[in-house]
Parts: C-alpha cells; structure tokens; sequence
C-alpha cells in the first residue's frame, strides 16, 4: 500500500474513532482533544508533503475523499472544541458579573426592607425617650416638692422630761396644731409624686423594650450586610479562580490548535493542487513549494478572554457602630444617653451604657401595677420574685434583672451552659 493510502485509512480510521467517542467525552476531555488533533492532523501533511516532494500523485477520487475528510469532519471539530472553549469563557466572566450583581441585588433588598424598619425602630426609640424625659422632669418636680416640703418638716416642741400633765397637754396641743395641716398637705403632695414615678416607671418600661427591640433589629440589619459582604467576597474568588485556571490551559492550547489549523490549511492547499486537473499525474509540479511556503492565517483560533469584573464594593460603614461598641452609644444615644440602659451586644461584647447613665447608676424593676423596685437601694434579690413573673419576663428584661444583680454576660452564660448540660445528662 502506497504511503498516501495508508495515510488515507489511517484518517478514515481516526474519524471513526473520534464519532464513536464524541458522545462519552466531557467538557474536559473536549478541551484535551486538539492534542490528538496535533497528531493526526501534521502526521497527515508529513504524508501528503512527502508525495508532493516525491512527484508521487494519488488517485483523484482518493484526492477527493480525503478532503472532505479534512472540510467535513477534522476542521468543523477542532472549530467546535475552540467554540467550547470561547463559550466557557464567557460562562466564566459572567458568573463573575453575576456574583455583584447577586450581592447589589441583596444590598438593594436589605436597604428597602431590613433597614428601614430599623430606623423605624430608631424613631420609635428615640421619641419614647424624648417623652421619658418629659416623664421624669415631671416626676422630679413632683417628688421634688414633697421633698422640700418634707426638709422644712420639724419637732416645734420637745417632749417634757418629767412628762408633766399640763406640760404634756401643752405639747399635744403645739405638735397637733403643727402637724395636722400638715397631713393633707403631705399626703397630696405624697400622692402627686407617687403616681409621677409610677408613669415614669411604666413610660420607662415601655421606652426599654424599644430600644431592645431597635438594638435586636439592628443587629440583624449588621448581620444581614456582613454575610452578603462575605458571601461576595467568596463567590467572586471561585468565579475568578476558575475563570483564571480555565484562562490558563486555554492560552496553551490555543497554540496547539493554530498548529492544526495551519496544517489541515495546508493539506487542503496541497489537495486543490491535485483537483485542479482531473488527470493527476499530470498535476503541478511545483505544488510543495508553493503550499510549503504558504502562510496560513489562523486568527480563528483565537481567544479574546476579556477583562473579568473586579469586586463590587461592599461598605459596612453604617453598621461599624454597632450595640456592643462604644460608638454606638455615641451615634445612636448622645441625646438621650441619660434615659437609656446598657445595649445589649452583637457579638458577645461587653454591654456599654452611656457614661453616667441612669443605668450605669442604677437599675429598676417595674411590675404590673407600676410598683417600682429599686435593685440598688432596696437590695431585691433574685427570691423576691416568683416564677410566674420571672416566666413572664422577655430575655431583654431577664438579662436586665440578672445584671442588676450583680452578674455579668460571662456569667449569665456560663449558667445557661450548666443548665443545658444538666438538661443533656437527664435526656
């Protein structure tokens, strides 16, 4: 068998090869496939570039065969592995577009919903305090005047020594005549300042439950930002990795493809040669040196990989003063820092109330009837509530009462950890 048969049915033979397993490759293997491309397509042109130089001329309709094999079957794959490679990129550069355009649509989504009711929450907050302050002014102004009524208050007689019958009756008569318009006057005075403090106790109540509320939401506003801030951060790292790493074996194999493309160019050069004279033997001569020299333009096999988006900016600049952080209380309670208690952390801090605060100073339990408990003056104990009241109170106010006491996060924690085992051990 001549070399140009052989080299016939050696492409023939790759052809069905390739059908066959066309079906079963992935991607991958597509993007592998130019490297038996490589193979046949210059083992090819060795063959034919040798009959050229030897004058040796095939059979035309054999001429003819192998160019279709050439137009038909090698050129439309080799364009359809560097099609896969060209749509693969785009795939790439788009997931990474799509990793700031999820986290803008989040942004966008947290910013209309998430924090505007915290702000909502903010305003609520901060006029229920503007109105404590009303509350209490008017509740010191109340008391105030009991207070001062009460300094002015004294003995206008002493007790007889010997205790006297007519000295007596005349001390009666004096601390009688003293004291007796005094007694209205005390208990109104008494009453005015009594339910001053039980408004501004309840009016209190009902400020610090808004500002756990505000403090709660918040936090979640902080946390809402932080994970889309992340989860941007790490999707646009894989989808540049693997735009980088696909980047990189596809400028390899770019080569590797001009290198088949130039020579399938050239083996179809040498064929028009021998198909332009329907008697082969007497085809040009000169068919080697003009195909040899012949610069084939392989532009096509080029890859514009573009420019892959950089990552979005994702600010967190509205949430660095968050509850648990001094700036918070500054930011958020300059005005009213006299009224509101400790905030309540994110993220395991230390609670931070507002320097010289009523609640660095003190701490009140109000109950349902607007009784007030002063835990820094009375010395209340965690006794002097039953369990019914203290299964009615929210985590906010538990936190409160349990701090009040004396305790601190460190230590509410670690008794909700004993508790949890303890729980464990009996399951």
């Amino acid at each position: 068998m001549s070399p140009f048969l052989r080299a016939c049915a050696w492409v023939l033979s790759v052809q069905a090869l390739e059908a066959a397993a066309a079906q079963a490759k992935t991607l991958k293997n597509s993007l592998e496939k130019p490297m038996m491309l490589h193979t046949s397509a210059t083992a090819l042109l060795q063959e034919i570039e040798e009959m050229a130089r030897s004058g040796e001329a095939p059979a035309f309709d054999k001429v003819g065969d192998i160019k279709a094999i050439v137009n038909d079957n090698l050129k439309p794959d080799l364009e359809r592995v560097h099609q896969a490679s060209v749509d693969v990129v785009a795939a790439n550069l788009l997931a990474i577009t799509a990793c700031n355009s999820d986290s803008t649509t989040r942004s966008t989504e947290i910013h209309t919903s998430t924090e505007v009711t915290v702000g909502e929450a903010r305003s609520g907050h901060e006029t229920c305090r503007e109105e404590e302050k009303v509350k209490h002014a008017d509740r010191g102004g109340k008391c105030g005047e009991l207070d001062t009524f009460l300094d002015t208050v004294n003995e206008p007689s002493n007790l007889p020594s010997e205790r006297p019958r007519a000295g007596m009756v005349e001390y009666v008569q004096t601390m009688s005549n003293y004291f007796c318009p005094k007694g209205p006057e005390v208990t109104t005075l008494n009453t005015a300042c009594t339910l001053a403090e039980g408004e501004r106790a309840k009016h209190k109540a009902e400020c610090d439950t808004k500002q756990a509320t505000f403090e709660a939401g918040f936090c979640t506003w902080r946390t809402e930002l932080v994970d889309n801030c992340d989860a941007l951060t790490k999707c646009h790292a894989r989808a540049l990795q693997t735009y980088t790493d696909h980047k990189a074996q596809a400028e390899t194999l770019v080569t590797k493809w001009k290198l088949e493309f130039a020579a399938l160019d050239k083996i179809v050069c040498y064929l028009d040669v021998w198909l332009s004279d329907t008697d082969v033997t007497t085809a040009d001569a000169g068919a080697y040196a003009t195909c040899n020299s012949a610069t084939p333009v392989t532009t096509s096999m080029d890859i514009d990989f573009g420019t892959p988006d950089g990552e979005e900016t994702c600010p967190l600049s509205s949430v660095v003063n968050h509850p648990g952080t001094t700036g918070f209380v500054t930011a958020e309670y300059s005005d009213i820092n006299d009224f509101v208690e400790a905030a309540i952390p994110c993220i395991g801090l230390p609670a931070t109330p507002a320097p010289g605060s009523l609640a660095e100073t003190s701490a009140q339990v109000v109950e349902a009837d607007g009784t007030v408990h002063s835990m820094a003056h009375h010395g209340a104990a965690a006794g002097d509530y039953h369990r019914s009241q203290l299964d009615g109170m929210e985590l906010p106010e538990l936190m409160r009462l349990v701090k009040s006491l004396g305790a601190n996060t460190k230590d509410v924690k670690a008794a909700l950890a004993s508790s949890i085992l303890k729980v464990q051990r009996n399951l």
